[in-house]
């Protein structure tokens, strides 16, 4: 029933996604920090957005997306130019204060995220702090990033705090993460699970470049729906592993290349945690 009732709802969501990219907004860029969320704001937070190629839109705050709201940000997809970048900018006391940290926020139930040919840079302009890219908060969530280049995050690049998050991430790169002080265990590309996060329900992540990541890349923890799949993607230089040790069942992982993960080194110590190898099949997936 619960499956039936998610379809139904997805179908509804689809439906209303198509009315409502049916109209591109493009947002023009001026250079005014801000810029980019108070376009979004204006049409109540969701519809299609495109942003101009080449230009870097500074926020100074996270765009929330509301129940049943579907957001749509994309560049154009030309090869000509370098996309548009998404990047963090102080506010006038010269903080870095995007609401929980992240750009996007999905804070009411069924919202969408789609990310489409973007650059999405955490580091502020002014090298004064680190954001998130995105983060779920509620039930039935979904994020999409799709061809877009996900850099300076110093923690954890999309997560969900929520229930039944649903994860699409294509044809990326994640790449240089920066870290914090102290810091080279907690952080990930992809993050849920367990007690102390959100769950996830389909989880696709194909054809990407995970790269120079701080912490595990991903953590796909507990129950996934069946077809949920890690495929052809390229994980190199992680500091910890590609994967969390605990991995969602009914999660298919193919043809994936690993090189240098586990990069910060190993000691007998950790059998304790995140061990080589464990009685009844926990242990370490790649090398």
């Amino acid at each position: 029933m619960t499956k039936v009732l998610k379809n139904i709802i997805l179908s509804i969501a689809t439906f209303t996604s198509f009315s409502l990219f049916a109209q591109v907004v493009d947002v023009p860029w001026t250079g005014t920090p801000g810029e980019f969320e108070a376009a979004v704001a204006d049409a109540g937070g969701v519809g299609e957005f495109r942003l101009e190629d080449g230009k870097t839109y500074l926020m100074l705050d996270h765009v929330p997306v509301p129940e049943n709201g579907v957001l749509k940000v994309m560049g154009s997809g030309s090869s000509d130019m370098y996309p548009a970048t998404l990047q963090p900018s102080p506010n006038a006391e010269g903080e870095i204060s995007l609401t929980d940290g992240q750009m996007f926020n999905l804070v009411g139930d069924n919202a969408e995220l789609h990310l489409h040919h973007l650059i999405l840079n955490g580091m502020a302009v002014n090298q004064a702090g680190q954001v998130g890219i995105g983060a779920a908060r509620a039930d039935q969530n979904k994020i999409v990033v799709d061809y877009c280049t996900v850099s300076g995050v110093n923690m954890l690049a999309f997560h969900t705090m929520g229930t039944g998050t649903d994860f699409h991430v294509t044809n990326s790169t994640m790449t240089d993460w920066v870290s914090y002080p102290g810091g080279a265990f907690y952080g990930g590309a992809v993050w849920g699970g367990g007690s102390w996060m959100g769950t996830m329900d389909e989880v696709i992540i194909e054809n990407n470049t995970f790269q120079g990541v701080v912490g595990e890349c991903l953590v796909i923890y507990e129950y996934v729906d069946e077809g949920s799949r890690v495929n052809h993607n390229t994980f190199a230089n992680i500091s910890m592993g590609a994967f969390y040790y605990y991995t969602g069942n009914n999660l298919q992982i193919a043809n994936n290349l690993f090189y240098n993960t586990r990069a910060y080194g190993q000691s007998t110590n950790d059998v304790t945690g995140w061990g080589v190898v464990w009685p009844g099949g926990v242990g370490q997936l790649e090398s």
